[in-house]
Parts: structure tokens; C-alpha cells; sequence
């Protein structure tokens, strides 16, 4: 068995890879608690690994985590607030050094990436680019059958690039969702989710929180016209917390994007939601694992 491990700044899931059936299964999660005093990610990976270990005898972990990191060394070269001293964490020989077994580490949009073209069976598409929207923002370039990390082992980090005087993070993120809102309903954002919020939408037709949904699709189909200009590829996956509500934002991306459609030249991209939804970076861990290790499935 290889666990498959995935860190964000709210939960961790985890899975399995059975190398003898060649199948995938998502398990389940735990919290991250990021918040807590002292908090440092080994804390909540091993009890979490250890347990797995014990139950499976595992042959190897596979883990996609948000921050930019080093594909082949596994180091953590920088994570935002929401994973406190994360930033130059050795992950992947911290956990080679203690279960004495074969360790890769990714980032998870990479990671997402990779399990969902591997779930279309479109690993031989010429290129491909997915965007997340959850807790925070995220993006990964797929070019001739391979994951593009850049010269800085940071491209595609879409959230952190300036967008109208801010990030695209600040915008497009659950937290602006919420952020937005909090004000115009004049509530504590700690009273609200984004849950809340497509219930509210959905269910009561709340016309607040149906403007702030539309006008946050209008921000993420300015955000996709450029990606279209910089990239032009075949195909843009949208993924995250945000984008599982699928069957609503569907129609309100699609209006979004045929009233703007003369700014996109040659057409509007294909634009596929994500399918896996949220055990798409634990696949896409397998993925990476697979491809750094002599294995035969």
C-alpha cells in the first residue's frame, strides 16, 4: 500500500493506493489546526502516518500539500499564513528518516492537475491549465506531458499575481466570498461560510449573496482571458472548494463567459470542472510517486 497524504491549511485528507489491485480509495480527514500554539505540520502527520503504517505496512507516501515546493528534494520553499512554520521544512526526508520507505512530496494544484487528466484519460493532451478557488488560490501548467515548475519551482502561483491594484487570491478566494458578504449583509465573517452562502443563494434566493457569486465568476472569466492570451492551452480545469458547487456556477460562468466572449480571440477555451473534486490530489500524489519510482502496475 502507498498512503496518500494531502495538506491544506484546513484539513488533511488521506487515502490509499493498493499496488496489487491497482486501486485508489479516499479514506477520509483529519483537521489541520493550524492555529494551534506552536503548531508545526509533523504534529498532525504522524500520528496520522503512524497509524496507516501499522494498519497497512505501507511501501511508500505520497503527499501533495499546499506551498511551493521542490518536486525532487521535497523542501517546502514557501508557505503563506494559513500553514505556520511550514516555510523550509525538509518534508520528505523528515518522513524517509522516520518510516524508512520511499517519500515524494508535490504541490496539490500540481497534484490535482495530474489526477484529473489522469482521470479523463487525457495524459496525452498537449497542454492544459487548472485553477483552483478554496481557502486560498492556486494553479498548475501542464505542457507536453509534464507538469511546468518553472525556473523558481513557482509557476503557476496565480493567487499571488496582481489583478485590478490586488491579488487574485484576495479576490477569488472563499475568504473574499465570505469577506464581501460579511459587509454588504453586515455580519461577522465568523457567523458565515461559503457553504452558508450557496445555501442562501440556492435554496432562498438571497440576491445579495446570488451578486456576490456572479460578480466573483466575472472576476475568475477576466483571470481565464488571460490565462488564454499568456497560454492559449487546449484545456482549463477549474477545481477547489468553490467551483464543487458545479451545477449552479455552471450556468453563471457560462453567462459570464458568453457576454465576454469577443475578448477571448479564436474562440472561448474548453473549460472542464473538476471531477474528482477533493480526491483529486491525492490521485495526482500516486501520480507524482508513480512516475519518481521504479514500480510496475
Amino acid at each position: 500500500m502507498i498512503a496518500l497524504v494531502d495538506i491544506g491549511g484546513t484539513n488533511i485528507k488521506y487515502g490509499l493506493y493498493d499496488l496489487e489491485n491497482k486501486s485508489f480509495e479516499a479514506i477520509g480527514s483529519i483537521e489541520t489546526n493550524a492555529k494551534e500554539a506552536n503548531f508545526h505540520i509533523t504534529n498532525r502527520l504522524f500520528p496520522l502516518i503512524d497509524h496507516l503504517h501499522i494498519s497497512y505496512c505501507l511501501k511508500g507516501i505520497a503527499i501533495c500539500t499546499a506551498g511551493v515546493v521542490n518536486p525532487k528534494s521535497g523542501l517546502i520553499l514557501h508557505a503563506n499564513d494559513n500553514l505556520p512554520n511550514y516555510k523550509g521544512t525538509p518534508l520528505r526526508a523528515i518522513l524517509e528518516e522516520r518510516y524508512d520507505i520511499p517519500v515524494s512530496v508535490i504541490n496539490d494544484v500540481n497534484a490535482a492537475l495530474l489526477g484529473e487528466l489522469h482521470s479523463l484519460n487525457q495524459t496525452n493532451l498537449k497542454s492544459a491549465f487548472m485553477m483552483t478557488l478554496g481557502t486560498g488560490v492556486g494553479g498548475a501548467i501542464y505542457i507536453d506531458g509534464k507538469i511546468h515548475h518553472g525556473r523558481n519551482l513557482a509557476a503557476a502561483e496565480i493567487g499571488y499575481i496582481d489583478f485590478n491594484g490586488k491579488s487574485i487570491e484576495s479576490q477569488l478566494s472563499t475568504r473574499s466570498l465570505i469577506k464581501e458578504v460579511a459587509k454588504l449583509k453586515a455580519v461577522s465573517e465568523d457567523d458565515i461560510d461559503g457553504k452558508w452562502i450557496f445555501n442562501q443563494a440556492i435554496d432562498h434566493q438571497d440576491q445579495i449573496c446570488i451578486q456576490a457569486i456572479k460578480d466573483l465568476m466575472d472576476k475568475l472569466v477576466d483571470v481565464i482571458k488571460n490565462i488564454n492570451y499568456l497560454l492559449s492551452p487546449d484545456l482549463i480545469i477549474l477545481g477547489g472548494g468553490i467551483m464543487e458547487q458545479a451545477d449552479y456556477l455552471r450556468r453563471v460562468l457560462d453567462t459570464s463567459l458568453a457576454d465576454k466572449k469577443d475578448l477571448f480571440i479564436g474562440g472561448l477555451p474548453q473549460i472542464e470542472f473538476a471531477r474528482l473534486g477533493n480526491d483529486a490530489g491525492l490521485l495526482g500524489a500516486f501520480v507524482h510517486f508513480f512516475d519518481g519510482q521504479d514500480l510496475v502496475i
